[in-house]
This record gives structure tokens, C-alpha cells and sequence, in this order.
């Protein structure tokens, strides 16, 4: 089959590798060049090369998932048990670290309780030196054969051994102590000899996002609930288990791009609803899912309740100041990547933002800017994507009212239109970013837009929209021109 060097992790193939010809001052390059040898009847497959003890031969602990939940159940009630024969799966122990619960399994096991190195003489004694105990009832009374104690009762609980010296002077302290089942997270491509392996090619076995070579990032275990019609009903059904790309502490909500996985190798979780409501009281959302397993929509599980809404501030969490533009040198609205999440009182899921609407705080959608009322969002101007659109504007929140007063398209921007003093009077509605007046001096002819519910006219190769119907256009949209010079005809 021929010899493979692999110069850091790059297969170079043949007998021989000729660098005789390689003179001061030239490069010889073998970074990240992966090359498919070819050779015929061979395979490529997936081959994990660090894996600790599995726990084979284990049972299931299924009645808690946390350390301080097992630590109790084997010493409460279950004093007999052999820990080691019990694993669990722990929900919570979320790391960014390379552990069983990123790259692999997140089987744990309880081994049992040592008592700590205070340099005291318990320490010292046949039940301490590193001993780990793997059963509460022989831990005590290795405890009693040290004569340090006197006459513990073997069925004595943790908050009562608290009580007693040395444990209860601070002299002496032990503690729980746990390990992960099995860790697979190194992984590389190996060649097969014969077509058993998963992928023809080493090409092919670099390229799958969905295999533990890749970059398949699990972080963290989520709790949520599912429906796969309605947000209402994932809101209020069981709670399950799921995996997700974000890095616990987990926030509430989430955020959009972030997925949900079915388990550690990234397999997307079915297109749908999903919730923490049930299963988290704090966190009242609702969460789309998509065929990737990417959220594309948060909602909030009341309907009666203000929804929540994606802004983007600066980096500092505020707004740019109102009376610039929003492509302003020195504070530029339209290039904010700042997520922030407040409520609004617009309809539609995801919301749909026009002036007149509001942005609250917090949930109450109460605006109450006086002294010892509730908090408000900084009044200015912040960017909003609309998804079904695909669209950025540029919002401005008044400074009492929180209400949006303004919404400017952030490209595609018509020249704002300065009414000329022997021309007609601007109107007192100014629209967006100015007067708008069409090219023409005649009255304008404006069209009813069956998609947006608008009505709107062109000009120029931009159309106008008249959101609020008094005859003023909100905003406008570059459209282009059409062969001939005439504004095109298709809506963005």
C-alpha cells in the first residue's frame, strides 16, 4: 500500500520523500494540506485514540442527576450500596474542557468518600491515607475503628455526622469524591484496509461536520420540552433531555444560531417548537428550531405577555444618540453585532417592528420613565433585523414614550429629498429621513402592495412605503432600474 509520513497531521504519500532539493531561503510547505493517497480497495474511518474506563457492568441511577443528589441517595437512604456499581448521567456538570460531556458520553460515577488532607490525625489513620470508601455504612464504621470517635451509629446521615468533632471543630472534613465514565474526544482519520471504513476518502472523513473529527461543539445538556406543530404546546408538555452548542451557565433565552442536538455527535434535533418552561420556571421562552437544529425564533410562552424582540446596541449595551444619522462616522447604527433582548407590543412571531410600536424593558411592557417607576430601554437609535425580510433597519426609541419614531432601511437608503424654499411646505410628517417628494411636481400615484398591506409609489428606482396611511412614505427601498431607464417593478 505504500509508506504515509504524516508531518503534522499532513499525509504526505510514496517510499520517498525527496528534500535534497530544498536550498537555503526556500520553503518546503506541509501545513493543512490534506491529501487523498488513492490507493485502490481502501477505506477511511473515524478512529477515537483516548478513552478512559467505561464503567462496564454498571447500573443506571436514574432517580438524580447532580453530585450532591447521589452523594445524598447513597447516604440517606441507600447506606448499603456499593457506589461503584451505579453510574448517572450528570445533566449539569457542563464544561468547556475536553470531557465526556463535550466530546462524548456524559456517564459519571459516584467511587465514594475520602476524607480530606488537613494534616490532621484522621487523615493519618486506616480511613483516611487517600482511602476512598465506596459504601456509607463501611465508611462510618472505618470511622469508629479509629478511636477517634466514639461509638458513631452506622446509620448515622451526613447533617448528623456534621455534628460531631473532629468534623464539627473544622479539624477534619471529607468529601464526595467522582469520576467520568468514559472520554472519547482525540480523533483522526485512519486509512482501512478493504471498504469497511464510513468513507471512501480521507478527504471525505475531514469533511463531515457530524463526526467526532470534526468541530462538533456539545457544551452543555439543556432541559426543554417539544412539540413539533405549536409553541404553545411545547410550552406546557413533558420535559426531556437535549444538547446544545451553548456554554453553560446557559442564559435565558438563548439566542438565535444557537442549536439544539439530539445528542453528543451533533445530530440535529427535529425541526419544531421547544421549551424551558416546564422544566426551568425562571425561563418563560419558547424556542423554533430549524432543519439544522439552529433556533430561528424565540417567542415568549405567554401570549398575553409582550414578545420578545432582538435588538443590536453598541458594544457598551447602548444606543447611538438620536439626531445623527445612522450611518454616522463616529456611531454607525447599521454595524452593531451587540445582541441585546428586550419586549415590544408589535405583533407577529417573530415581531414585526413599524413606528408607533413600543420597546420595553423588561416583560411587564410597562413605560414609566419618571422617578420610581420601572426601567426603560436608553432612548436612541439601535439596529433590528427583520428575518422575514432580510432586511436591517435602523429603529429610534423616543425618549418618554418608548415608542419607535423612526425606521430607516439600513442599505439601500434613498438620498434624503431637501424641499427646496419655492417648492410646496414640507409636511409636518417628515417620513423616516426626511421629506420625501417624488422627481415629478404632480400629484404622486400611489399603489396598494398586497404582500405588505402598504401602499406605495416609485420613483427614481426607489419605492416608497406609506406604513401609517396619511399619505407620507415612512421609508423606501433601492429597486433598481429597469432596461430603458425606468424604475424596476420587482419588489425586494
Amino acid at each position: 500500500m505504500g509508506n504515509i509520513l504524516n508531518i503534522n497531521s499532513v499525509v504526505i504519500c510514496g517510499d520517498i520523500l525527496d528534500v535534497d532539493t530544498v536550498l537555503q531561503g526556500n520553503i518546503l510547505n506541509v501545513n493543512s494540506v490534506p491529501v487523498d493517497c488513492g490507493y485502490s480497495g481502501n477505506s477511511w474511518d473515524c478512529s477515537a485514540t483516548t478513552k478512559s474506563d467505561s464503567c462496564t457492568g454498571t447500573t443506571e441511577i436514574n432517580t438524580t442527576h447532580t453530585q450532591p443528589g447521589m452523594s445524598t441517595y447513597f447516604s440517606n437512604s441507600n447506606q448499603t450500596l456499593v457506589t461503584t456499581d451505579y453510574y448517572y448521567i450528570d445533566y449539569t456538570a457542563a464544561t468547556n474542557s475536553l470531557s465526556c460531556l463535550e466530546k462524548g458520553s456524559p456517564k459519571r460515577q459516584f467511587l465514594g468518600w475520602s476524607i480530606d488532607n488537613n494534616g490532621d490525625a484522621l487523615y493519618s489513620s486506616p480511613a483516611g491515607g487517600g482511602i476512598i470508601h465506596n459504601m456509607w455504612y463501611s465508611f462510618i464504621n472505618e470511622l469508629n475503628a479509629t478511636g477517634i470517635f466514639s461509638a458513631v451509629p452506622l446509620s448515622i446521615l451526613p447533617s448528623a455526622l456534621a455534628l460531631i468533632p473532629p468534623f464539627s471543630t473544622g479539624v477534619s472534613s471529607y468529601s464526595p469524591i467522582f469520576k467520568d465514565c468514559e472520554c472519547i474526544y482525540d480523533c483522526n482519520c485512519v486509512a482501512i484496509s478493504g471498504s469497511s471504513g464510513a468513507y471512501s476518502s480521507m478527504t471525505q472523513c475531514l469533511e463531515d461536520d457530524k463526526t467526532c473529527c470534526a468541530e462538533c461543539e456539545v457544551n452543555s445538556i439543556i432541559h426543554l420540552a417539544y412539540d413539533d406543530l405549536y409553541c404553545e404546546d411545547a410550552c406546557q408538555n413533558i420535559c426531556e433531555y437535549f444538547y446544545t452548542d451553548v456554554v453553560a451557565p446557559l442564559p435565558c433565552p438563548l439566542s438565535l444560531g444557537d442549536h439544539i442536538y439530539k445528542d453528543t455527535s451533533c445530530t440535529p434535533a427535529e425541526r419544531g417548537y421547544y421549551s424551558p418552561n416546564q422544566c426551568t420556571s425562571a425561563c418563560k421562552y419558547c424556542y423554533e428550531v430549524g432543519l439544522l437544529g439552529e433556533i430561528i425564533n424565540i417567542t415568549l410562552c405567554d401570549p398575553d405577555s409582550c414578545n420578545i424582540v432582538i435588538l443590536y446596541a453598541d458594544n457598551d449595551g447602548l444606543p447611538c444618540p438620536s439626531g445623527q444619522p445612522c450611518e454616522d462616522v463616529d456611531c454607525d447604527v447599521c454595524k452593531f453585532n451587540n445582541k441585546i433582548y428586550p419586549y415590544t407590543d408589535a405583533p407577529g412571531s417573530p415581531p414585526i417592528l413599524m413606528v408607533g410600536h413600543h420597546i420595553y424593558y423588561a416583560s411587564d411592557c410597562l413605560c414609566e420613565p419618571f422617578i420610581g417607576g420601572s426601567p426603560i430601554l436608553t432612548p436612541g437609535m439601535y439596529k433590528w433585523k427583520d428575518t422575514t425580510m432580510g432586511y436591517d433597519y435602523c429603529i429610534e426609541l423616543s425618549e418618554m414614550t418608548c415608542e419607535i419614531v423612526k425606521k430607516t432601511v439600513c442599505s439601500g437608503l434613498a438620498p434624503d429629498v431637501v424641499v427646496e424654499p419655492d417648492t410646496e411646505e414640507s409636511s409636518s410628517d417628515d417620513g423616516e429621513h426626511g421629506a420625501y417628494k417624488p422627481s415629478s411636481e404632480e400629484a404622486v400615484d400611489w399603489t396598494f402592495d398586497k404582500e405588505t398591506g402598504n401602499m406605495y409609489y416609485d420613483d427614481a428606482g426607489y419605492r416608497y412605503y406609506d406604513v401609517d396611511g396619511d399619505g407620507i412614505a415612512d421609508y423606501s427601498l433601492w429597486i433598481g432600474y429597469e432596461e430603458g431607464g425606468g424604475p424596476a417593478s420587482v419588489v425586494p
